[in-house]
């Protein structure tokens, strides 16, 4: 578990550099969600996280993962990689997603 730990602060402190804080925030709304705390713990648990990681990421996804949603609640993307309309929607996410985060990364 230390490693997923480790795994998400790593991630969540990558998504505050400025080279793509400013995307990050202008196309995405983060939730973050607390779960699979130690028993000394549990009560800084999400409501209901158990039950919406089943529902959109499978009882056993590990940490960190992350799910995109549209305007509409639809899942579009996960952290596994699976793209969940056709295969036009995944080469126009990973596309548009290439083009506006790459430059950004390399600049810095």
């Amino acid at each position: 578990m230390q490693a997923g730990v480790a795994g998400v602060k790593k991630w969540t402190s990558q998504l505050k550099t400025r080279c793509v804080k400013k995307f990050f925030d202008d196309h995405f709304i983060i939730w973050h969600l607390t779960i699979d705390e130690s028993k000394d713990k549990k009560h800084l648990e999400n409501p209901g996280v158990y039950q919406f990681r089943e529902k959109f990421a499978g009882a056993n996804q590990g940490l960190p993962s992350w799910l995109i949603f549209n305007s509409k609640g639809q899942l579009l993307a996960d952290s596994q990689i699976r793209l969940f309309q056709t295969r036009q929607l995944k080469r126009l996410v990973l596309a548009r997603f290439l083009s506006l985060t790459l430059p950004g990364l390399f600049s810095c």
